[in-house]
């Protein structure tokens, strides 16, 4: 029965993932700063770090990948790599959400 206090992270406006992911606002502070580092770090015209080929990924790669509705830089995981259709599927680690980018666009 210990009481936390926490930020609502990520959830999903549409209700199709019925997850919720929240940090603790103790934390809250340390990933503010780990997101500023990761935006100061990168240009846009990348897609993830140091990767310019799908077949340099492997899957669970830690990775920082762009997200493609804000154009900002976070920390991924790679769940899925559909090398037909050069397709990746990457985690979002801080936000608990994931998305399939096309490495061509």
């Amino acid at each position: 029965n210990k009481e936390y206090f926490v930020s609502l992270m990520y959830f999903d406006e549409n209700f199709v993932d019925k997850n919720f992911y929240v940090c603790l606002i103790e934390n809250l502070e340390k990933c503010q700063q780990l997101e500023q580092k990761l935006q100061e770090k990168h240009t846009k015209e990348e897609k993830f770090t140091f990767v310019t080929k799908l077949s340099e990924l492997n899957l669970n790669d830690r990775l920082e990948g762009l997200y493609d509705l804000d154009n900002k830089w976070y920390r991924v995981c790679v769940r899925n790599l559909d090398m037909k259709n050069q397709e990746v599927t990457v985690y979002f680690l801080d936000y608990g959400n994931s998305e399939t980018i096309d490495i061509n666009k």
